[in-house]
């Protein structure tokens, strides 16, 4: 399955919010679309960046709302029927604000689609995944930076062969080029200078994912359920989100050992792989 024309197929015929598509929108502006794109940065800037990366730039269109901030654009009064994001949840200070600020956004019958790592096939490799409790945590305090999350960002960042993704479960060695001096850095940079830093806030598999968002929605923080959801192909799964998606009747039981499934079944590849040495 190809998510992201999957996705363009949801978006015909709707007025479309795409939030942070930087060089690789999925509805190009041009591409008759109803699209509107929020970035963190205007045409002109983003062309410089990705051009100094050597980095095909001729996708990158205007941006509508120069903000990282959804609720400048909620401010605005505009109303869509989707919101797209690829790679963008897990940067989220504060991800209950980031799906209320969307519910302000949305028409009453408007969706939210997500393309999201999974970070069993990616540097989050190691990192332990993420819990309802920690994004309560983030909303009730107002997060606005990556703090702790950005030490762990750095800390437990490896590589496959070089790579920062790939698409198979097969054994590897991993290879750590942070220490724990180098990690604290950029923490102790944002400390000195209030300044935002990206990373990824927070780590999730399919499973895992899903658990979220039905605790989320079951303890009142947000009104979105899972309409739709398509397990990984390589190192991304993909997910829509409505109001109006049924409840998920499975018990916690069910739930968290489909979370105990999700990493053992890669993690039994490495035992294999260890047990053959």
């Amino acid at each position: 399955m190809d998510f992201r024309a999957y996705i363009r197929h949801l978006g015909a015929g709707k007025r479309i919010l795409e939030i942070g598509p930087s060089y690789n929108p999925i509805f190009p502006k041009g591409s008759g679309a109803d699209i509107w794109v929020m970035d963190h940065a205007p045409k002109e800037e983003l062309v410089a960046k990705y051009t100094a990366f050597g980095i095909d730039i001729s996708q990158i269109g205007d941006v509508d709302f120069v903000t990282t901030d959804l609720s400048d654009v909620v401010a605005e009064g505009h109303a869509f029927d989707l919101i797209v994001a690829s790679h963008l949840i897990e940067h989220a200070t504060d991800i209950i604000e980031f799906f209320k600020n969307c519910e302000s956004a949305l028409s009453v019958s408007g969706k939210i689609a997500l393309i999201v790592p999974d970070k069993r096939f990616s540097f989050d490799y190691f990192r332990p995944l993420s819990t309802p409790g920690q994004m309560i945590d983030a909303h009730l305090s107002g997060r606005k930076l990556h703090l702790g999350a950005l030490y762990d960002y750095y800390s437990y960042f490896c590589r496959r062969d070089g790579q920062m993704a790939w698409w198979d479960k097969d054994a590897f060695d991993p290879e750590f080029i942070h220490s724990a001096a180098t990690s604290r850095e950029p923490l102790d940079r944002v400390l000195r200078t209030g300044e935002y830093e990206d990373a990824h806030e927070w780590v999730f598999t399919p499973a895992s994912f899903r658990f979220i968002i039905n605790e989320l929605r079951q303890g009142e923080f947000m009104n979105f359920g899972i309409e739709e959801f398509f397990g990984s192909i390589g190192f991304e799964f993909m997910t829509t989100l409505s109001r109006t998606a049924p409840a998920d009747l499975r018990s916690k039981k069910e739930q968290l050992l489909e979370v105990e499934s999700d990493i053992w079944e890669v993690a039994q590849y490495r035992q294999i792989e260890r047990a053959s040495k």
